[in-house]
């Protein structure tokens, strides 16, 4: 499925996809919602109106932004969606259809919880750099080659073993199709 834009602001356009709908036979309900950046996560709740039986769903809404129009590409966890911003307790709420999916999506989140202490070297994902020293955990920087850098987690992969048993350097190739430009 292409993308659908029409003219209007971000909120309406997400109030819009967040309202009920239904047809001759089926009723949808959002049962929770989460924006994460221009994704719009939802579990959707699908109901038969003859049979009474129902179905839930994650769904991923692609947001864009073109002159004053703003767009969607609307998405489910069957598609596989290059996107793992979707919250955790999501999971829970809807049959898993993606398992592989699933599992990047509580990497992702594992990643994103880690602590760094000062001194640390982790290697990087998808980076133009293989590593980076952490010179600061709030906010979160790091240092390679003389050179100072504020870090997203995202791109954050495994604590480096130096040779004294120390944490050292073990470089990783990209593990996700998102666009990871650097730091």
């Amino acid at each position: 499925m292409g993308w659908l834009y029409r003219k209007c602001s971000k909120q309406e356009l997400i109030n819009d996809l967040l309202a009920d709908d239904f047809g001759p036979e089926w009723e949808r309900k959002v049962l929770a919602h989460a924006v994460r950046g221009n994704v719009l996560w939802t579990v959707n709740q699908i109901s038969n109106r003859n049979t009474g039986g129902s179905d839930s769903f994650i769904g991923c809404d692609l947001l864009q932004k073109d002159r004053e129009w703003w767009g969607y590409k609307g998405m489910d966890e069957s598609m596989g969606p290059y996107y793992y911003t979707c919250p955790l307790k999501y999971l829970s709420l809807a049959p898993e259809r993606n398992p592989q999916w699933r599992q990047k999506v509580r990497e992702y989140h594992a990643r994103r919880g880690r602590r760094f202490s000062v001194g640390q070297q982790v290697a990087l994902i998808g980076c133009t750099i293989p590593w980076v020293r952490i010179t600061s955990a709030n906010p979160l920087q790091g240092e390679y080659q003389g050179t100072r850098y504020r870090l997203n987690r995202a791109v954050l992969g495994e604590v480096m073993q130096e040779p004294d048993g120390q944490k050292l350097a073990v470089c990783y190739k990209p593990v996700t199709q998102q666009a990871h430009t650097g730091i």
